[in-house]
């Protein structure tokens, strides 16, 4: 079919959402790979969230004792800190963003980007999609090794102290 058989760049886009893959298999586990990306993206973001929560408490304990430790606090700033730093490569740097400075894209933006653009889509993704997930993918697999040391070692590190010192419970 020619483009000028076509009245409007928004019947051509409306021609395009409904052309149907040659490979359904290939379009099949382009949308499993994706979803398992989202997945795993999902869970490392409430895993930092827990972190964020967890030291949000112990902060509050810490500044409750008696005699405050400053080097408990140094840890929790150290701790809040990654954790910053691990939101920016997920959600990007919202500072940045809007001094219009030049930034790496985030993850999520890779990730719900392409599954927004293929989501209702029986089309076959686009070579676009296909980098936006292989480098998705490839951020995910970078930063979850910090992500899991940031929630189970540097944290409980820091709980194993406090309740060394008999700080209050944390929740």
């Amino acid at each position: 079919m020619s483009l000028t058989a076509f009245s409007s760049l928004s019947d051509i886009a409306a021609f395009a959402a409904r052309m149907p893959a040659a490979d359904k298999a290939a379009l099949l586990a382009f949308h499993n790979d994706i979803n398992e990306v989202q997945r795993q993206f999902t869970a490392a973001t409430a895993s930092l969230n827990d972190v964020d929560n967890k030291l949000k408490h112990i902060r509050k304990a810490i500044e409750a004792a008696p005699a405050p430790s400053a080097e408990l606090l140094a840890n929790v700033r150290n701790l809040e800190d990654k954790l910053y730093e691990l939101r920016k490569l997920f959600f990007g740097d919202g500072a940045a963003a809007t001094l219009d400075k030049t930034r790496k894209e985030p993850i999520s933006d890779r990730i719900f980007g392409t599954t927004y653009e293929i989501f209702n889509s029986s089309s076959m993704p686009t070579q676009t999609h296909r980098e936006m997930l292989r480098l998705a993918t490839l951020g995910l697999k970078q930063v979850l090794p910090n992500v899991k040391a940031l929630a189970e070692t540097d944290l409980k590190a820091l709980e194993q102290k406090l309740e060394a010192l008999g700080a209050p419970y944390t929740p």
